[in-house]
C-alpha cells in the first residue's frame, strides 16, 4: 500500500491477536512494525505482551474513561 500511494496505511485490527498463537501473534506484530499507523482492540493486555512499551500507546478504556499506559 505504501509503495502504490506513497503513504503508510492506517490499519484497524479488533480482536486479531485473540485469534493467533504467540508465534502467528509475533509475526504479526513483526510485520506490523514495518509502518504506518495500527490501532488494535483486545480485552487481555497479555496478548499484547510482545510490544515493547517504547513501540506503542496503552489506552485502556474501563468504567466510561479511559487511560494511558
Amino acid at each position: 500500500m505504501q509503495q502504490q500511494r506513497g503513504a503508510a496505511p492506517v490499519l484497524l485490527l479488533d480482536e486479531v491477536a485473540a485469534h493467533l498463537d504467540p508465534a502467528r501473534r509475533e509475526a504479526l506484530y513483526d510485520q506490523l512494525r514495518a509502518g504506518g499507523q495500527v490501532w488494535m482492540t483486545g480485552t487481555e493486555n497479555a496478548l499484547f505482551d510482545a510490544i515493547e512499551p517504547d513501540e506503542a500507546t496503552r489506552i485502556e478504556v474501563a468504567d466510561g474513561s479511559t487511560s494511558e499506559h
